[in-house]
Formats: C-alpha cells, sequence, structure tokens
C-alpha cells in the first residue's frame, strides 16, 4: 500500500488552507445574525397584529352593514346589543360612556322596542357574534347598542367604534364610525378617545 501526499494547487497560498473563523469574526457573525432575526420577528409579529385588528374590523362593518340591510328588507327596527354576562342576553339599555365591545355582540329585530332581547315579546335573534381574540379591544363611544330604523338610517345616537391591539401602538387602532344615515366609514387612524381603560 502506498502514501500519496496531497499537495496544495501552486496557485492557492499556504494562508488560506490554514486559517478558520476566528473567534472575534463568529462572535460578530453571530450578533449581526441575531440582530437580524429579531429584527424580522418583530416586523412579522407587527404584521400579524396589523392583519388580525384590520380582520376584525371588517368583520365588525360586515355585521353593521347586514343589520342595517335586514333593517330595510324586513322594514323593522334591527339592533345589536352587547353582549351580557350571561350567554345570549344583552348587557343593558343605557347609551352612555365607552364600553367594551370585546365579548361580542347579539344582532335581533326588536319588535317591542325595548332594546333587549326578548323571544317572548316577538324579537327574532338574527345572529350571535363570538368574542374578539384577548390580544384584540373594541369600544363603541355610545353605549350597549345600536339600531337601526326601518329606512336603514340609525335609529340610536351616532358615534365612533375604536378597535385596537392591547399593546396600546397607535398604528394598531382603527376607528369605524357610524353617522346618523347609518352609512360606515372606516378611517385606518389612532382612535381619537383613549382605548386601554
Amino acid at each position: 500500500m502506498s502514501r500519496t501526499l496531497v499537495r496544495r494547487h501552486p496557485s492557492v497560498p499556504l494562508s488560506y488552507q490554514t486559517d478558520g473563523f476566528t473567534l472575534s469574526e463568529l462572535v460578530i457573525t453571530l450578533a449581526i445574525a441575531v440582530t437580524l432575526s429579531s429584527i424580522g420577528i418583530s416586523s412579522f409579529q407587527h404584521g400579524i397584529a396589523r392583519l388580525s385588528v384590520d380582520s376584525a374590523m371588517m368583520a365588525l362593518r360586515t355585521e353593521l352593514m347586514y343589520a342595517r340591510s335586514e333593517a330595510i328588507k324586513r322594514g323593522q327596527r334591527v339592533l345589536l346589543c352587547r353582549q351580557g354576562d350571561t350567554a345570549g342576553e344583552c348587557a343593558g339599555s343605557g347609551a352612555n360612556g365607552r364600553l367594551s365591545w370585546d365579548q361580542g355582540w347579539l344582532m335581533f329585530v326588536d319588535q317591542d322596542n325595548d332594546r333587549l332581547l326578548d323571544a317572548m315579546q316577538g324579537d327574532e335573534l338574527l345572529r350571535v357574534s363570538q368574542p374578539l381574540k384577548p390580544t384584540l379591544q373594541l369600544k363603541w363611544n355610545r353605549g350597549n347598542y345600536i339600531a337601526f330604523a326601518d329606512s336603514g338610517a340609525l335609529g340610536s345616537r351616532n358615534g365612533t367604534f375604536c378597535i385596537g391591539h392591547r399593546s396600546g401602538d397607535p398604528g394598531l387602532q382603527r376607528e369605524l364610525v357610524l353617522p346618523h344615515s347609518g352609512r360606515l366609514r372606516t378611517a385606518a387612524v389612532a382612535c381619537r378617545y383613549p382605548l386601554l381603560p
């Protein structure tokens, strides 16, 4: 068995064959990699949070448009009320304050105009929304309910919904303005009233 020596190619300098990474080069490379990955993760998380806020706003907008169209189609008053502590019940009939709608809402035909869901009085439940994700907050600055008259106009006070991420980042807030006409307007701006309690 013969031994063959491996020789370096004449055009490759000896220093390139014997050198590896030094400890300082390795540490600097790892620091750069960690910094770039943390920036990427932070940007990704912000994007996910923005998508979550936008999706929740579009879902609420769709619900309000549906309630308005049902009021017009049926020729009856349709109401959305803030979900109460007991499932299937409205939170109340007040119309003041900036109350949280995080737990969802009920949509129903309000036959007796008492702003409370009561099947015994002929009220018809149309939809029940699910609670928002725990990372989101939703407030309406006019209380516990929104009513649409048979004309499609508001049968309650006009106001503004504010939805945002619990991080408090103003870039993750949206407003949904509901005027007397009942026609919605969305604004990708920081809320004009405080979202966090």
